[in-house]
């Protein structure tokens, strides 16, 4: 935590990057549990998703492309971790 909050006031990319890989993270355990209830009840993952449009009014989407449209998030993560900086510079420190 204290790394994180001295890369904040560094202004670095640490954060930035710690949450979208926290995001990817989250969206990685939905798609994976969503996947094994369907596995486990035997449903049709795109029947779920068409039943979730219809209860939210939202534009239907097919479990293909819910992947891909992952895959590009996670594609995105790996792109900008990659450039990840980390100011390890000591700052001056007050007299104790």
């Amino acid at each position: 935590m204290t790394l994180a909050v001295i890369q904040e006031q560094k202004g670095t990319s640490f954060m930035w990057s710690t949450t979208l890989r926290n995001v990817q993270f989250a969206m990685d355990v939905c798609i994976s549990a969503s996947d094994r209830l369907c596995r486990l009840w035997n449903v049709d993952h795109d029947e779920v998703l068409v039943a979730l449009s219809e209860r939210r009014s939202l534009e239907p989407i097919s479990w293909k492309t819910l992947c891909e449209m992952c895959d590009w998030v996670r594609g995105g993560v790996e792109r900008l971790s990659a450039n990840v900086v980390v100011d390890w510079v000591e700052d001056p420190q007050p007299p104790r």
